[in-house]
C-alpha cells in the first residue's frame, strides 16, 4: 500500500514551524548531481551553514540495506547513540549487543547479558554522555551497564511501586544530563529515578491504562511526554507537577488506539506519536480509515502495512537533515 499523507495545509502555512525545518534541512537549496563542485567550494573556504550541511547529507546519501546479524528471537529494540558512533541492539535472547559503527561498519564491541529479564527485554537507551545503557523487562528494577569494557559495571536501580503490583517499565528515558530516568510503566504509572540519591523520586498516576512511551522535550528535562493505552499524550511540566494531585499542562487527543512511540523536536514545537501494534493478530480493517473527530494533529500518516510489528518512529538526526523526516 502507498504511504499516504494526509496534511492540514491551512494550520502548516501559519506556523512557523514549517519555515523552520525547510531553514534547518536545507530544503530551499538547489544542489548539483556530482559531490565535486560543492568539494570544490568548501577547499575554498566558503562558508556553510546548518541546513547546507543538513541538505548534502541528506541527498548524498546511499540508499540501501544488507542484513547484519540474524537474532535467536525476537529484536524489540535497536538504537544508535546521540553522536551515531555506537548502535545497540536487545531482543528475546536476553543479550545487549552494542556496534562500533563509525567506519560505517557494524563492529561488535560489547555483549551485555542482561539479568532478571520477564518475556524479553522491553525497552533500552543511551545516556547523553554515552558512559551507561539501561534497560527494562518484567521486573521491580531497571538495570544500569557501563558502555566500556574497562569499567564493567552492571547496576540494579529499584523501581518498586508502592502497590505491590507486578511491574514493567514499557519506556525508559535519560535526561539531557544523565542526572535522571523518566519511565512510563504498565501500571499507568509516571515514574522518576535520580541517580545521584539512587532512588525513585516521582511516582505519579498519569493514565487510566499502561503506559507505553514517554520523552523529554528538549534539554532542559523540564517539559515530558507521556502516551497510553488510553489513547492520549499528555504534556507535563515538572516546574508545576504536584505529586498527590497531578495534572498535566497539555493533551493530544485523535488517536484511536493506544499510544506506542513518542518522538519530539529538539525546538519543543512538534512530536510525533504513533498508535498501537499488532503483533499477535491483523489490524481489523474497520479501523484503518476511521478518523477520530478530536484529532488536531497538523500532519497524518496513513497506509502502512501493519501486521505482527509495532512502529516506532523517530525524527532524523538534526546534525544530518535538520529533522525533516519521519
Amino acid at each position: 500500500e502507498n504511504l499516504l499523507a494526509e496534511v492540514d495545509e491551512q494550520k502548516l502555512d501559519n506556523m512557523d514551524l514549517e519555515q523552520g525545518i525547510k531553514l534547518a534541512s536545507g530544503q530551499t537549496l538547489t544542489l548539483p548531481n556530482s559531490i565535486a563542485p560543492i568539494l570544490q567550494k568548501t577547499q575554498q573556504g566558503i562558508r556553510t551553514t546548518q541546513g547546507f550541511k543538513a541538505r548534502i547529507l541528506s541527498k548524498y546519501l546511499p540508499n540501501k540495506h544488507s542484513v547484519i546479524e540474524r537474532f535467536g528471537g525476537r529484536a524489540f529494540c535497536g538504537q544508535y547513540s546521540s553522536t551515531g558512533e555506537i548502535f545497540m541492539s536487545a531482543c528475546q535472547d536476553c543479550v545487549i549487543r552494542l556496534y562500533d559503527v563509525t567506519d560505517g561498519k557494524f563492529n561488535l564491541f560489547k555483549s551485555i547479558g542482561a539479568r532478571d529479564v520477564g518475556w524479553s527485554i522491553i525497552d533500552t537507551d543511551f545516556s547523553p554522555d554515552q558512559r551507561h545503557v539501561i534497560y527494562s523487562s518484567w521486573c521491580d528494577c531497571l538495570h544500569l551497564c557501563s558502555i566500556r569494557k574497562e569499567n564493567d559495571l552492571h547496576l540494579e536501580l529499584d523501581m518498586r511501586p508502592t502497590f505491590g503490583q507486578n511491574f514493567c517499565a514499557f519506556s525508559i528515558k535519560f535526561s539531557q544530563d544523565s542526572s535522571e530516568i523518566l519511565a512510563g510503566s504498565n501500571c499507568g504509572y509516571l515514574y522518576i529515578f535520580d541517580m545521584e540519591s539512587h532512588r525513585r523520586t516521582l511516582e505519579i498516576q498519569s493514565h487510566e491504562d499502561d503506559v507505553n512511551a514517554v520523552k523529554f522535550a528538549d534539554s532542559s528535562s523540564q517539559i515530558f511526554f507521556s502516551g497510553g493505552d488510553d489513547a492520549i499524550v499528555k504534556v507535563w511540566d515538572r516546574r508545576t507537577l504536584n505529586e498527590s494531585n497531578p495534572c498535566p499542562v497539555g493533551a493530544f487527543g485523535g488517536h484511536t488506539d493506544g499510544i506506542t512511540y513518542i518522538d519530539s523536536k529538539e525546538s519543543r514545537r512538534a512530536a510525533s506519536h504513533q498508535g498501537w501494534d499488532y503483533r499477535w493478530q491483523a489490524a481489523p480493517r474497520r479501523r484503518r480509515k476511521r478518523k477520530n473527530k478530536h484529532d488536531a494533529s497538523i500532519m497524518t500518516y496513513q497506509g502502512h502495512g501493519v501486521a505482527n510489528t509495532l512502529i516506532r518512529s523517530f525524527f532524523s538526526p538534526m546534525h544530518s537533515t535538520g529533522q525533516d523526516l519521519l
